[in-house]
């Protein structure tokens, strides 16, 4: 049995393979990928996902409205911000908006499984 639902959003068609094989190898099941903040606002509530992986960069919308806009819909969303941007500030912006955690892209597979799992267990089911 799957540990969650997962929504991946990010742009790059790559990451959001990456991102699925990764966290299909923990025990979650990926219930959707989009490629904006935008479709993942959008599909938000027809998937209900568990666990919500929002890339900080993406046309349309980005993760930082992404994150506002799906706290506001719902408040116990557990959001992992993925960015490739070392700005501190930015990542504490989505931080302070709701996000329980963020990956840093260029992490070795063991810190991101490390990071997935550590937030699941601290804010998942």
């Amino acid at each position: 049995m799957a540990k969650g639902k997962v929504l991946i959003a990010d742009d790059s068609k790559f990451f959001q393979t990456y991102v699925q094989n990764l966290v299909e190898s923990i025990g979650f099941e990926v219930a959707g990928k989009v490629s904006d903040g935008q479709e993942a606002v959008e599909i938000l509530e027809e998937l209900n996902p568990d666990l919500i992986f929002l890339d900080i960069n993406m046309p349309r919308m980005t993760g930082i409205e992404a994150v506002e806009r799906i706290i506001e819909k719902n408040e116990d969303a557990i959001i992992i911000m993925m960015t490739s941007v070392s700005d501190i500030l930015i990542v504490q912006r989505c931080m302070d908006l709701g996000a329980a955690n963020y990956i840093v892209k260029n992490s070795s597979e063991p810190e991101i499984k490390e990071i997935i799992n550590q937030t699941w267990e601290l804010y998942g089911d």
